[in-house]
């Protein structure tokens, strides 16, 4: 899970990367709160609802400015002091939350009187940013945090590998259910309940859960739907753990597959095994791509929906490095990054999606995930 070790190493990385440019940071996105104090609110309680904090940096402290009904969750973050605000006390009729944090906010910043502030511009509310006493500097340091993200520390991979062991008993359930009649929402609970029980604990879930034709999408949510004889199912989803998600897929037929489909399937194999063996630091991401889908097309199978073959992976999805055709990204030690062959073939109602997840290391890569790939079991 995220350490204290870990967001205090991935501060000092912003610090040096930042140089003296600015003299403080201010940081309010979901994402960021997670990568650098390990805050992240659990979305299953009333105490996250509508809420929002902030994260101040200065080269001697980082503080944590979150109001008084997250206080659990902020006093699990890995910071140097906590700044709680006085906003619902169960006694007095409150004002509006995001209102009350953007004014404290604004005092607090305006209070230490920066000269030149680091702010995350795509999150920091206006508001924030308007009071009289805040005349200084203002630089955005939100594409300096994008590119920091990209190599994953330790703390870091054990996280997406729990959210990863989570998936995979998602995906053993969902293979030992499937067969005509079931309906892709009772599929799906299948899922969901596999990995809630591997975490403990209840966890976002979301993905693709859709069969035939629907899983060309864009609408590829689990419905009613009952699953029709050597009808394809595409389960491509993520288990998002203190922020950070996994993202591996398989495709499963209900019943006995056919011979088309088990070609299929080999052909998606074959793709993704040509792809990991490219995967190293140094690599140009659209490489992937290209050696991916000319393995598709060798084995003389076109498709109706091209999809990206891979992309990075961490606190959102997709991000950095985009391993699609005309990518201008390389491959970095610490990327964790997906390949995810897909083909729709035009005269089939659906296609066949396979997907592994995978670091980047000095020697090449190592595969995180390990479900079995396969039509059947």
């Amino acid at each position: 899970m995220i350490t204290a070790e870990g967001c205090r190493g991935r501060r000092q990385r912003l610090w040096e990367r930042l140089g003296e440019t600015v003299e403080a940071v201010l940081i309010a996105s979901p994402e960021h709160l997670a990568y650098l104090a390990g805050y992240a609110p659990s979305p299953f309680s009333f105490r996250s609802n509508e809420s929002w904090a902030a994260l101040w940096m200065a080269p001697d402290e980082a503080v944590l400015i979150a109001d008084n009904v997250c206080r659990p969750f902020a006093e699990a973050a890995h910071v140097d002091r906590l700044e709680l605000i006085g906003w619902y006390d169960g006694k007095h009729t409150a004002s509006g939350r995001r209102a009350v944090m953007r004014e404290a906010v604004a005092r607090f910043v305006g209070s230490r009187r920066p000269r030149r502030l680091g702010v995350e511009w795509s999150a920091v509310p206006a508001g924030v940013l308007a009071g009289p006493d805040l005349e200084g500097e203002l630089t955005d340091v939100g594409p300096t945090l994008l590119e920091l993200r990209r190599q994953k520390d330790p703390d870091e991979l054990a996280t997406l590998e729990l959210a990863i062991s989570a998936a995979e008993a998602g995906f053993a359930a969902a293979m030992e259910a499937i067969r005509p009649g079931i309906t892709e929402l009772e599929l799906y609970l299948r899922v969901n309940s596999a990995c809630t029980a591997a975490l403990d604990t209840p966890a976002q879930i979301y993905g693709d859960f859709a069969a035939g034709a629907r899983a060309k999408g864009p609408d590829t949510h689990a419905t009613p739907h009952a699953l029709r004889e050597g009808e394809l199912w595409i389960l491509d989803f993520s288990v998002v753990v203190r922020g950070y998600r996994c993202d591996f897929a398989n495709t499963l037929v209900a019943g006995e597959p056919s011979a088309d489909q088990r070609a299929l399937m080999e052909a998606c194999q074959a793709a993704l095994e040509r792809g990991e063996e490219r995967l190293g630091p140094g690599v140009e991401a659209r490489t992937i791509d290209e050696v991916v889908q000319a393995e598709i097309a060798a084995r003389g199978w076109t498709t109706t929906k091209r999809s990206h073959t891979g992309h990075g992976l961490g606190l959102s999805h997709p991000e950095a490095p985009y391993l699609v055709a005309e990518s201008r990204d390389v491959l970095r030690v610490g990327d964790v990054v997906t390949i995810e062959p897909s083909v729709f073939p035009p005269d089939w109602a659906g296609g066949i999606r396979i997907e592994h997840n995978y670091v980047i290391t000095e020697g090449g890569c190592r595969r995180l995930t390990h479900h079995r790939i396969g039509l059947t079991r």
